[in-house]
Parts: structure tokens; C-alpha cells; sequence
């Protein structure tokens, strides 16, 4: 017999627990059980014969957010819809742009064109990502659960929205949306696959390219602690635009609003790592070796190795690690 006891709805029995390692494991208690959802095995059959029939069963019943619709983020949501996982929360406040269409699963020319009337010109040759990656999920399964919200992870709302997640992807470019999903992982133990990629390049030659996975979750490092989140950078992105642009002509700030680079086939190639990591938190398929916490990719070596990163004693990570409710997210109203 267990338990819940909370302060405003008294005690109530719990469900199940959920035990968070190299992989997910959920065990249900005072004989509640769920019902997996049926699925169809002769669509599936191919993983079957990998994972078996739970493991598909676990990948169909499994609910993912995905943070950022963009070159990490719409491979992500392609590979995970055709796997079996029925149940998305996206998030992104873009509008889709014609450079999209060349990094953006899902995308068509068509999309470039309007899709609104000539008397709403605001919204004119605009169309929400969201939108454009919902669509596309539901022509590859009609029965796929999607929420869809445009607006930035960093409204207290849209972070929220993330709560009832099994896993989440963090795919924005923005180190801001990043650090809130960051906390969030740990402040409501959720595990978060964390993707980024760089190309330097100048006059039209890369001179070097890098990628990197993390698989931040409870006793593991997080963001801060391997130096993927820049402060400055955070406080760049928070700047009203006009804020921002007089600072950046005073030297204050980094330019943040410049393109970067961006090559559909290396990003595929770490939004595809980022899948497998997935693969193994749900289905423990790498059994001993699948205790992973972070993945290296060199690109111009063609070099992928595993991260050695230590968890920092007086980390944000450290000061929050499952406090739910009982501490405040770092989000917009």
C-alpha cells in the first residue's frame, strides 16, 4: 500500500511509482493497472521483432513533449510518430519561413505560400510550425494525440504544459527556453534529451562542426553542469528587441538574432542519436551500456563518443532536484 499526501487535496493512493535510471521503469501499485492502448502490430511488426510486443506497447503509451519545431526538432517528431508514439505536446512560437523548407520535416513548398486572406496582411505568407508539424503527424497517424502551442517555453503556461510528460525533447536554439526545460527536469524529475549543433563556417567553407546529446535526469549533470548554457546569452534573449539592439550597438550584448549555419543531413544525424537515446530510456535496449549521459559527435572526424561530465555540488540541478510545486519555475506569466 501507498500513498500520496498533499497539503491542499489530503492523501490519495498512488498509482505507481516511477523509477528513473539508465532507463524508465514504472511499477504499478495497490493493484491499479493501466491498459495499454491497442496498436496495430501489422504496422509495427518490424520493431516488434526488435523490442518485442511490451516494448512497443511502452513506446505507444509513452508521452513526449518536443520544445522547438525546427532543424533538431522535426526529425525528432518524424522518427518518433513512425515508431508508434501516439501522445505529443510541441511547443514553438515560430512562424514558418521558405529557409525552413530546407531543414524542416514535414515542410512543403506550399507552405511558403498564404494561407490567409489578403485583409488579415499581419499573418500574410505566415504559417504557425506547430500547425505545419500537427498536420503532418496526423497524415502519418490519424490517431496520434497532439497539443500544439505557439508560444515560447519560457511563458509559465507553455512550460507547464510539459508536466504530465514522460520525456521531453529540448530542440529551441535559445539558451533561455533551455535552462527553464533544465530546471524543470529536475525540479520535477522528467528526464530531458537535450540536442545542439555548430557549424563555423566562413566564405561559404565549414572549417568545424560539433554536436552534442545530453541526457540530463535525476543524479546526472545537467545543462550548467557541462557548459551548454551561457548566462550572458540568457540575458540577451530576455532583452525587449529594442532593449537588445541598443545594447548590442553599445557593445553590452552578443548578436543573437544573426542565421546560423545549417545542413539538413547533420542535423538529422543528431536529432537520429537523440531518437535512439529515447529508444533505450523506454525500452532499455542497450541493457548495461545503455547508461548514458551525454553524446560527443566530431563532425568533420565522423567521431561519436560518450561525455565524461561530473555533477556540480552547488548546481541549479542540485538546489532543485524534486521539489515540484513546493519551488517556482523561472517562466513569464
Amino acid at each position: 500500500m501507498a500513498r500520496v499526501w498533499k497539503a491542499s487535496e489530503g492523501s490519495h493512493p498512488a498509482s505507481a511509482i516511477t523509477i528513473i535510471g539508465r532507463c524508465i521503469r514504472k511499477i504499478n501499485l495497490n493493484g491499479i493497472s493501466t491498459h495499454p492502448t491497442p496498436y496495430k502490430k501489422d504496422v509495427y511488426d518490424r520493431q516488434i521483432l526488435a523490442f518485442g510486443t511490451h516494448g512497443q506497447e511502452m513506446l505507444s503509451n509513452t508521452k513526449v513533449g518536443i520544445v522547438g519545431l525546427g532543424g533538431t526538432g522535426t526529425p525528432v517528431v518524424e522518427q518518433l510518430v513512425r515508431i508508434g508514439v501516439r501522445d505529443f505536446g510541441i511547443i514553438d512560437p515560430g512562424y514558418f519561413s521558405p529557409s525552413n523548407i530546407t531543414r524542416g520535416y514535414g515542410s512543403f513548398y506550399s507552405d511558403i505560400k498564404s494561407k490567409w486572406p489578403k485583409w488579415f496582411p499581419l499573418l500574410k505568407n505566415k504559417r504557425a510550425k506547430v500547425d505545419i508539424a500537427a498536420n503532418h503527424m496526423r497524415k502519418i497517424n490519424p490517431e496520434a494525440t497532439i497539443l500544439s502551442i505557439r508560444d515560447s517555453v519560457v511563458k509559465d503556461s507553455a512550460l507547464k504544459a510539459l508536466l504530465d510528460r514522460d520525456v521531453i525533447f529540448s530542440c529551441t536554439d535559445e539558451h533561455w527556453g533551455r535552462s527553464v526545460v533544465n530546471q524543470l527536469s529536475y525540479q520535477y524529475l522528467i528526464p530531458v534529451i537535450n540536442m545542439g549543433i555548430r557549424i563555423d563556417s566562413k566564405s561559404g567553407t565549414i572549417h568545424g562542426a560539433f554536436g552534442s546529446i545530453d541526457i540530463i535526469r535525476p543524479d546526472q549533470p545537467c545543462l550548467w553542469c557541462s557548459g551548454f548554457l551561457n548566462s550572458d546569452r540568457i540575458m540577451a534573449e530576455s532583452l525587449p528587441a529594442n532593449e537588445r539592439k541598443a545594447r548590442l550597438r553599445e557593445g553590452y550584448v552578443e548578436d543573437i538574432d544573426m542565421n546560423a549555419p545549417s545542413v539538413i543531413s547533420l542535423t538529422t544525424t543528431v536529432s537520429g542519436h537523440a531518437t535512439t537515446t529515447f529508444l533505450q530510456l523506454i525500452t532499455d535496449f542497450m541493457q548495461e551500456a545503455g547508461n548514458i549521459s551525454r553524446l560527443n559527435y566530431y563532425i568533420m572526424e565522423s567521431v561519436v563518443d560518450r561525455g565524461r561530465i561530473k555533477v556540480e555540488p552547488d548546481c541549479i540541478c542540485s538546489q532543485v532536484k524534486g521539489f515540484g510545486d513546493m519551488k517556482i519555475l523561472p517562466t513569464l506569466k
